[in-house]
């Protein structure tokens, strides 16, 4: 899974839902070619939440 939110000022509009991505960002199962053409456009920052969980739960160890 993973977090998409949007730099700080921009709108952007989730293409699934037609609606604005609000700052707190939305969570997708995938990465698609247009979410990735925003990270390229520099309109997006993508969090993998998989990678966050596995480090989490090593550094509580």
């Amino acid at each position: 899974m993973f977090k998409i939110t949007p730099k700080e000022g921009l709108k952007v509009i989730n293409p699934e839902t037609m609606k604005r991505v609000s700052q707190d960002g939305i969570v997708v199962q995938s990465v698609s070619s247009f979410w990735m053409n925003r990270l390229n456009d520099g309109d997006v920052k993508i969090e993998d939440l998989s990678k966050m969980k596995t480090s989490k739960k090593r550094g509580a160890k």
